[in-house]
């Protein structure tokens, strides 16, 4: 059943000239009562597996694929339509490889005042500075690139298109930075540390004041050798340890899927072991169960950022936070099968009162 069949048309004149034309009245809009989804007898729950579309769940639950626009209509992040739809891994990466192309450019702002305790200088702010659109350039490295954005909360420029390579890295040279100058503003801060788009902070987080979950397993090395699957087994601080499972071609490890995501860490080791062969290595992802963000504009220095020393700072990357987003929208409610016909006459009759 197509969704929007079940529609009233009305007449409308395109051009005023007196000629109307049927159409679909995209205008109407019906919402289950809140009552009806806090029924736990009228829906359940369900995990969208990588790459599924909409018409293959509604086929899974309820043998055919016409009931697909439920889901949009009972759970309120897919309002916006299938563009909130969880997205497949790969349309993932490559999403993240197109939106968060590029280069972030972290700077540490410091309030100077005088003797009198007067302001004098916001150094390094990139508040008021700067033009999206503009050229920016090292002045050490000679590096170029296209300011697009402006996160002034986390202190950020977004620069894409570049070319060369900006200075900033405070782990391996911490006291190597470069001068960025707009070349249409004319303004300039001194980098702190350069990052790739995806992978700089989203935002950072005490993390003494929370723990979390695993939320991504990423395999770094495949090994080889292995004729049996190998066990994989966490090591860390926790309530409760994930659980995961191996899955192995050619001699090599290709991938591993988490069964149980495990709860209360802060720091997770993972080991890859039996199974004949060697080498295999992976790294988990954590996200944290309470997170409190630290601004980092209010209060940036040396040691600390929004007043948190950074020995109990971590972060939350870009690429963290939209594979965790994505996550969240794999879990959708849908109508008991028990009770769809009712739902879609319903549902009917309404949009055409």
């Amino acid at each position: 059943m197509s969704f929007f069949k079940q529609f009233p048309k009305v007449e409308y004149d395109f051009n005023r000239m007196g000629i109307k034309q049927n159409m679909i009245d995209l205008f109407r809009s019906v919402r289950p009562l809140p009552t009806f989804l806090d029924n736990y007898s009228a829906y359940k729950f369900y995990e969208i597996k990588n790459g599924e579309r909409p018409d293959i769940v509604s086929k899974r639950l309820y043998g055919i694929s016409d009931f697909y626009w439920t889901f949009f209509v009972i759970n309120d992040f897919l309002h916006d339509g299938y563009r909130a739809w969880p997205m497949s891994q790969e349309d993932l990466d490559a999403y993240l490889n197109k939106e968060y192309e590029g280069y972030v450019i972290e700077t540490h702002p410091e309030i100077v005042r005088t003797g009198d305790n007067i302001i004098t200088e916001f150094k390094n702010s990139i508040a008021g500075r700067f033009t999206l659109g503009e050229e920016i350039r090292g002045a050490t490295s000679g590096a170029t690139g296209t300011l697009t954005k402006k996160h002034i909360d986390m202190n950020q420029l977004i620069i894409q298109n570049v070319t060369g390579t900006f200075v900033g890295d405070p782990d391996a040279n911490p006291n190597v930075t470069e001068l960025i100058v707009g070349q249409t503003s004319e303004d300039s801060v001194s980098t702190y540390q350069v990052w790739k788009f995806a992978d700089a902070p989203y935002y950072y987080y005490d993390e003494n004041a929370g723990t979390g979950a695993v939320q991504k397993i990423i395999l770094t090395n495949g090994g080889s050798n292995y004729t049996s699957v190998p066990t994989v087994t966490f090591q860390g601080d926790g309530n409760i340890s994930p659980t995961a499972t191996a899955t192995i071609s050619g001699g090599k490890v290709t991938a591993i899927t988490i069964n149980s995501k495990g709860s209360g860490h802060s720091t997770l080791n993972v080991t890859i072991t039996g199974g004949g062969g060697s080498g295999a290595t992976a790294r988990a992802v954590l996200y944290p169960d309470e997170k409190r963000p630290v601004s980092s504009a209010s209060h940036f220095s040396e040691d600390s950022i929004g007043g948190v020393a950074r020995s109990d700072l971590a972060y939350v990357t870009y690429r963290d936070h939209e594979f965790h987003l994505n996550e969240e929208r794999s879990k959708i409610r849908y109508v008991d099968p028990n009770y769809i016909a009712q739902f879609v006459d319903n549902f009917k009759s309404t949009i055409n009162e």
